[in-house]
């Protein structure tokens, strides 16, 4: 699924469904609050360190589980440890039983633009498998960055990206 945030939410803009049996579907145009899911938070560890404090105080930010953190300063620390990974991983956040994986996607300036991710219930994705499903995710987000004229491999050479292959 690409996800873009539009103002304070999040847009999905294009979609895939799964051939498994048991899925976690979303529809192209839905929108959700701007930290639904992992590539709600992923887009926001991105923003502007002001634009993305100014959608948690005025309360544009959401709870969805007993998982979603909401506090500022605890999601500061969060989007410190994505920008430093280049990929994130959730379990819960938004829909209990779910695990998702994001990347981000770069246009041709080099900002952020679009979060690539794909989500499983939680018995689909096992602690093992999460590394080839990194791996996939931000190669896909690579390989969709450089198609909109993003050049610097920065985000492609970060520590973890080399441990997953990225």
């Amino acid at each position: 699924m690409l996800r873009v945030l539009d103002a304070h939410e999040l847009v999905c803009v294009a979609a895939a469904e799964s051939s498994y049996s048991l899925r976690v579907n979303y529809s192209e145009g839905a929108r959700e609050a701007c930290n639904f899911g992992c590539i709600g938070k992923l887009l926001m560890a991105y923003l502007d360190e002001e634009e993305a404090k100014r959608l948690v105080l005025d309360g544009h930010v959401k709870r969805f589980t007993s998982r979603t953190v909401l506090d500022f300063d605890t999601l500061k620390k969060e989007w410190a440890r994505i920008r430093l990974r280049g990929w994130i991983y959730s379990s819960g956040e938004a829909l209990d039983g779910v695990k998702a994986v994001a990347a981000p996607v770069r246009d041709y300036s080099g900002g952020v633009c679009a979060g690539l991710g794909v989500t499983f219930p939680a018995i689909l994705l096992p602690k093992s498998r999460v590394p080839p499903v990194v791996k996939a995710m931000v190669k896909a987000a690579n390989a969709l960055s450089l198609q909109l004229g993003f050049k610097d491999r920065r985000a492609s050479n970060s520590k973890m990206s080399k441990r997953y292959g990225g």
